[in-house]
């Protein structure tokens, strides 16, 4: 089976032995590359994709800089699990540090959201056995190859790498700051070369490589010049956390990611959205304007509310006397009467075939669809979701 990576036509293939010279590009060629929406690689976290333009790009070097509880493994295995199970991308994962075990385990624990070290330790129990039994024995993943010998280094997995078959990510996890004489990709000096080889590496095999450090050491980051430089931080603004702050070369930071830890599944994950708030979404022009529509609409049923069902009725009734009071937006009670007509509204109520009927039915419609469009979850939804 032929590779699907598409090497860089310029670059010698290390390892291959004789190669034509690199030419020169022009900008027109060059530019060919933009036309088209390339096959990145997701991180598994949708706040980080979107902050690194769509996800791993092929041809670049992702250096994850931050300290060991800053998640960078985390990042790491859960990109890879995401090039195997969603892309179908071939993975080759370096473990110069955690073992092959552990790798397999966070990828298991993170794609079946099983306990982590449970998984680890044996312990799992009836159907997470047979969900982790299951998976193994899919085709996608035997893609994911993980050498983990303590002379692994950056030359090596060039060679290593050179003839697996649609390739679409490589991982060295991790590269050290501190010397390490059993580890050939440890201590400042070498990992500056391998973060070298590594970035040629990205070009020859056209696929994004991912390389954790163990640090977030501004000098030696500046030393090591990667494509793109992804610095994590395990918290920030006193409880929140964990922040990647994105970097490219010559540009410096471009844009940032928040997201969570989900230790008990060996993952990292989008942030929770914040909860539906009325009284801030329906405080918008839009909101009251589609407010101001449905109080209207609502006041054509004034004198004869027993048109209406009995819910909406009531409903109803409570919004336009708390939209009316001096007082109750303070004391929270038009949140309250918002989310009533919001509940009714999500429930399809039957209303007169009439002409106030059916100007009633319009008004609540636009309502809905506002707190909708802002973050609304009808309570079918939020079960549903859940």
């Amino acid at each position: 089976m032929p590779s699907s990576a598409s090497p860089d036509p310029r670059t010698p293939d290390p390892g291959a032995g004789e190669s034509a010279e690199p030419q020169p590009v022009g900008l027109g060629e060059a530019a060919q590359a933009f036309l088209t929406t390339p096959e990145t690689v997701s991180t598994s976290v949708r706040s980080l994709d979107e902050a690194l333009g769509g996800g791993l790009q092929p041809g670049r070097l992702y250096l994850v800089a931050g300290a060991q509880d800053a998640g960078g493994g985390l990042l790491a295995t859960g990109a890879a699990q995401a090039a195997v199970f969603d892309h179908h991308k071939a993975v080759f994962y370096g473990a110069s540090g955690p073992s092959h075990q552990d790798i397999a385990a966070r990828v298991m624990a993170a794609r079946l959201q099983i306990d982590y070290r449970a998984l680890r330790e044996g312990r799992l129990q009836g159907h997470q056995r047979a969900a982790v039994a299951e998976l193994s024995e899919q085709p996608a993943a035997a893609l994911l190859r993980i050498d983990d010998r303590p002379e692994l280094c950056a030359d090596g997995l060039a060679m290593l790498t050179q003839d697996v078959p649609g390739l679409g990510l490589i991982v060295v996890d991790r590269l050290q700051e501190t010397r390490d004489p059993r580890r050939p990709m440890s201590g400042p000096a070498a990992v500056v070369e391998a973060a070298q080889a590594l970035t040629h590496l990205a070009r020859a095999r056209h696929v994004p490589v991912l390389a954790v450090l163990d640090t977030d050491d501004g000098d030696l980051l500046a030393a090591l010049d990667a494509d793109v430089t992804v610095t994590l931080t395990s918290s920030y603004l006193g409880c929140l956390g964990p922040r990647a702050d994105i970097a490219e070369r010559d540009l410096g930071t471009v844009a940032q990611a928040a997201f969570e830890t989900d230790l008990a599944h060996a993952r990292l994950r989008d942030l929770p959205p914040p909860p539906f708030n009325p009284t801030a979404v329906f405080r918008t022009q839009d909101g009251q304007r589609a407010m101001a529509g449905l109080i209207k609409a609502a006041g054509s049923f004034a004198d004869r509310l027993q048109d209406l069902p009995v819910g909406l009725r009531q409903d109803l009734r409570r919004l336009v006397a708390d939209a009316e009071s001096d007082h109750a937006d303070l004391l929270g009670r038009l949140g309250g009467s918002q989310l009533g007509v919001l509940r009714d509204a999500a429930c399809c109520p039957e209303l007169p075939d009439t002409d106030d009927g059916r100007r009633l039915q319009k008004a609540l419609d636009a309502f809905l669809g506002h707190a909708l469009a802002h973050g609304y979850a009808s309570p079918e939804q939020a079960a549903d979701a859940a």
